[in-house]
């Protein structure tokens, strides 16, 4: 999510602000906090989630072969969401021609001046990705050439793109293989079960506000110190004078809402509407089981990052693009994190400064009040004491916001999920004794009625909400990205690679090699040196 990811790192590396998000199904509070309904057990260690490959065990034995031919063949390569005909440049041009030590050329013609609509749904853009790719079948078919020698590599939404024309081609239209223009497909960081990320598009709103709010809250309040109290000098609209106090919640409720609702609006354009999770368009796609689409070479490519800073190692890319390095070179993805982290430590050390003041205020207080009994000097540091205070507490709110930033984030993308589970329990009092017990039941009806003997049970429901933690590449899911149904090799994992780096980083030179060398374990996908 390009834009929206972009304003929120700009804001926070320009001027501190900062964001709260509410939870798709409310069993948290905006900022992720237990709701009000109890009982509620939290499991705040949570368990890490374990990907599960679909095909896992269904691979070919001996993967699909392609003709052998030292004629070249195309690869067609496709942009992601909002993406442009520049978006897989370098590794399409280190493919076809010598350009970067250790990274041979292939026998092949890289067509990466591939454009596509994204105001309609994915056969839309299918269908002009399918216009491109048939024009060069006939030009190969004029020349002798095979055309299903040639494949598709998509990026993220270009994947989902790819997918969609396969399934036109042989699932809907029902297209002899021999008669496409393409005989192989692979996916790089591409929501194959659906994107999260769009489910939860309108948390991006919550999550700015908070930030602005939060990081805001302490230099607001240096500012409003340094004024008369509660004097009214902010003029936003006419006849709408505030308070500098409340200068901050009026700027960021405007602007970054304006903003961020602008952002959502140019970053998810109506293709969206076809790939989050449970759409209708992806849902028919991976439902397809016709016999030409089960042996069709397809593999799929998916990024794992780290969990920690994920949001900034994820923005970076978003903010550079990482073709903006020299070929496979956009390995760094710490700089925006750096940044983060040198912002937060400001945070710290306000939070001390003005804990320590309130301390020294405190002390000199307790002198001039009771010892010197000054009323004077005692109410001027008790008053320093009262802004030191506020201080503090403004502060502490871009404090806290650093600790919760990375969680509100991977909330929205789906890498923080909860389950919820009920047991009912037969509580019973002995009113003699005292004696109280728990006992876990398999529902209201198995607990037993008061008895005579001073033994009073009733049936309680508690719930308890424990967190799941999901691989991601910062923007799709793992478990979405690798699994394309009916996959004909186990899909490849890039570590330390973020959902827009991988165009560009050395794990993207691994892959290709991976794919033009090694075939993916055959034979089809594989491409001679040049």
């Amino acid at each position: 999510m390009k834009n929206i990811l972009s304003i929120i790192a700009v804001l926070f590396v320009c001027h501190n602000i900062n964001s709260q998000i509410i939870l798709p199904e409310n069993p948290f509070d905006s900022f992720g906090n237990p709701s009000i309904h109890k009982p509620i057990e939290i499991n705040r260690n949570g368990t890490h989630h374990q990907d599960i490959d679909i095909n896992e065990g269904n691979y070919p034995p001996n993967p699909p072969a392609g003709p052998e031919t030292d004629g070249e063949k195309y690869v067609f390569w496709v942009h992601g969401l909002n993406g442009d005909i520049g978006s897989w440049i370098r590794a399409a041009d280190a493919s076809q021609n010598n350009v970067t030590n250790g990274f041979p050329a292939r026998k092949l013609k890289s067509v990466s001046v591939i454009d596509y609509t994204q105001d309609a749904n994915l056969y839309g853009a299918a269908q002009q990705l399918g216009e491109i790719i048939e024009n060069k079948r006939s030009d190969q078919l004029a020349l002798g050439e095979d055309p299903t020698q040639n494949f598709i590599i998509g990026h993220s939404q270009g994947g989902v793109v790819t997918r969609a024309l396969l399934h036109r081609d042989l699932c809907l239209n029902h297209t002899p293989v021999e008669n496409l223009g393409y005989g192989g497909i692979i996916t790089f960081g591409s929501p194959n079960q659906g994107a999260r990320i769009l489910n939860n598009k309108h948390l991006f709103n919550d999550m700015s506000v908070d930030m602005c709010k939060s990081l805001g809250a302490g230099p607001a309040e240096e500012l409003s110190q340094k004024t008369v109290a509660d004097l009214f000098i902010f003029k936003i609209n006419v006849g709408d004078i505030v308070p500098v106090k409340d200068i901050v919640d009026k700027i960021c409720t405007s602007f970054v809402g304006n903003l961020v609702d602008l952002a959502v609006m140019n970053q998810t354009p109506n293709i969206t509407q076809s790939y989050y999770v449970g759409a209708p368009d992806i849902t028919n796609i991976n439902n397809c089981s016709d016999q030409d689409l089960v042996s069709f070479p397809k593999v799929a490519f998916y990024g794992i990052e780290p969990p920690d800073g994920l949001l900034f190692r994820t923005a970076a890319y978003f903010l550079k693009s990482p073709n903006e390095f020299d070929y496979f070179q956009a390995n760094d993805d710490d700089f925006l994190k750096n940044a983060f982290i040198e912002n937060k430590f400001k945070y710290d050390a306000a939070v001390a400064k003005y804990q320590a003041l309130i301390e020294v205020y405190k002390s000199l207080a307790k002198i001039y009040c009771l010892d010197i009994k000054d009323p004077f000097i005692c109410h001027v540091y008790y008053d320093l004491v009262t802004k030191s205070l506020r201080l503090l507490n403004a502060y502490k709110q871009g404090q806290d916001w650093f600790n919760r930033v990375d969680d509100q984030y991977k909330t929205i993308i789906g890498a923080i999920d909860y389950t919820k589970t009920t047991q009912w329990y037969c509580e019973c009092e002995n009113v003699k004794t005292g004696q109280f017990t728990s006992t876990p039941v398999a529902g209201p009806g198995d607990c037993p009625p008061s008895s005579k003997n001073g033994i009073v049970c009733s049936p309680v429901e508690y719930t308890t909400f424990s967190q799941i933690k999901k691989d991601s590449d910062g923007v799709v899911l793992s478990e979405s990205a690798m699994n394309i149904p009916y996959a004909t090799a186990p899909p490849r994992k890039m570590y330390n690679s973020s959902h827009m780096q991988m165009r560009n980083d050395s794990k993207t030179a691994k892959a290709m090699t991976d794919i033009f060398e090694h075939g993916l374990g055959g034979s089809y996908f594989a491409t001679k040196k040049r």
